[in-house]
């Protein structure tokens, strides 16, 4: 039960947590012996003792586990392995896109665990797709600053999708989202395409002053116009 605690948190929060909870467990070690002396503190005793070994490996494990995810120090490849998409606009704004691209593998994708309706989606694996913009700019006619932020997809059964671009980007999927920190919200149409076996980013139609960027998955795309602001 305990890795599921960890769904959607930061490294710090993974260390700070199973800290506590190994601390928590030891000092109990010293409590039970203290208040029983007839034998049972001896079974509370191992039972704490156990329970501060798991805090500990959990702080071991877990801690090896942000470092890989977030630090990206990591043994093998990721089965949905990172790109990179990015466009230069107007005289040097530059639009960027880091993401995982994970494959169909003949799956059914949408209105599914991989991509269910009506919840904001992670639009892609691991951690949470990064849009990032070095200039102000307008998506889809929306301001939006200059910064780095966190991109999440409300895929729907029918009607329009929802693209929402969000301050949180430093987090693991879409686990830990927060609506209130949104910093836009878009509704857009999605197409019907022929099947994009890898998740893929690009851009089309680019101008002078902007550009279209789109996301490709199995059997749809969903676009979002990108200007320079004036």
């Amino acid at each position: 039960m305990l890795p599921g605690l960890y769904v959607g948190k930061t490294r710090n929060e993974i260390v700070a947590f199973g800290i506590n909870y190994a601390f928590i467990s030891c000092y109990g070690v010293e409590v039970c012996c203290n208040l029983n002396e007839n034998g049972g503190g001896i079974m509370k005793m191992k039972k704490s003792i156990l329970a501060g070994i798991v805090g500990l490996a959990v702080v071991f494990s877990y801690t090896l586990d942000a470092d890989a995810q977030y630090g990206r120090t990591k043994a093998r490849p990721d089965k949905s392995q990172r790109a990179v998409s990015g466009q230069v606009i107007g005289v040097d704004t530059e639009i960027t896109f880091v993401y995982h691209r994970p494959n169909v593998n003949g799956r059914e994708v949408w209105g599914t665990s991989l991509a269910a309706y009506d919840k904001p989606w992670r639009t892609g694996a691991n951690e949470t797709t990064i849009i990032e913009v070095s200039d102000d700019v307008t998506v889809n006619g929306e301001k939006l600053a200059a910064g780095k932020y966190g991109l999440h997809v409300i895929p729907r059964a029918s009607g329009k999708w929802t693209i929402i671009i969000n301050k949180d980007w430093e987090t693991w999927g879409s686990f830990s989202y927060k609506e209130e920190n949104d910093a836009l919200r878009i509704d857009v149409d999605a197409e019907d395409t022929p099947n994009t076996e890898q998740l893929t980013f690009s851009f089309s139609n680019v101008t002078d002053g902007s550009a279209v960027a789109s996301l490709r998955w199995e059997k749809k795309s969903v676009s979002i116009m990108i200007e320079v602001a004036e």
